[in-house]
C-alpha cells in the first residue's frame, strides 16, 4: 500500500511539473489540453481533492476525464492561488474513458488554480476510477 501511493504521488508530481498535452479529441475547437492533475478514486467517500503543483500555468477553462469506471459528478470546487473560491454545479454521469463539460473559469482572464475539490455520487458504483483535470489556456 505504501509504494502505491509513493507512486502515485511521483506520478502527481511529474503530471505537475511537465503538464503533458492533450489534444482535444471531442470538440472542434482545436485547444491542446494539458493534464493539470490526476486522482484514483474509491467509491467509499463522496468527495475527494486534486491538489495542483506549483508549476501549472494559468487555466481559462478545466474538464475531467474519468477512466476505468464511470463517475457520477455532482459539484466542484475551485481554489484559486489567491485563495478566493468558484462553486460551480456540474451534475451528471460522466461514462468510463468519457469527459464532463468544459468548464470555464470565471472572471477576467486567466487564473491559476491552488487545488479542485469534487463531489460525486457513490451509489451503484464499484471498484475505482482513475480522475483527470484537463486545462487549457
Amino acid at each position: 500500500m505504501k509504494t502505491i501511493i509513493v507512486l502515485a504521488l511521483g506520478l502527481l508530481f511529474i503530471n505537475a511539473v511537465y503538464g503533458k498535452e492533450i489534444s482535444n479529441s471531442h470538440s472542434n475547437d482545436g485547444d491542446k489540453w494539458k493534464v493539470l492533475g490526476t486522482k484514483q478514486i474509491g467509491f467509499k467517500a463522496d468527495y475527494d481533492v486534486i491538489v495542483l503543483g506549483a508549476g501549472n500555468d494559468k487555466v481559462s477553462k478545466i474538464k475531467f476525464k474519468v477512466a476505468e469506471s464511470p463517475v457520477d459528478m455532482i459539484k466542484i470546487q475551485i481554489t484559486y492561488d489567491v485563495g478566493s473560491e468558484d462553486n460551480i454545479e456540474l451534475r451528471g454521469l460522466i461514462p468510463k474513458d468519457g469527459e464532463s463539460r468544459t468548464v470555464d473559469i470565471r472572471g477576467v482572464g486567466k487564473k491559476k488554480i491552488r487545488k479542485i475539490t469534487f463531489w460525486y455520487n457513490t451509489k451503484g458504483f464499484n471498484g475505482n476510477a482513475t480522475v483527470t483535470i484537463l486545462g487549457v489556456d
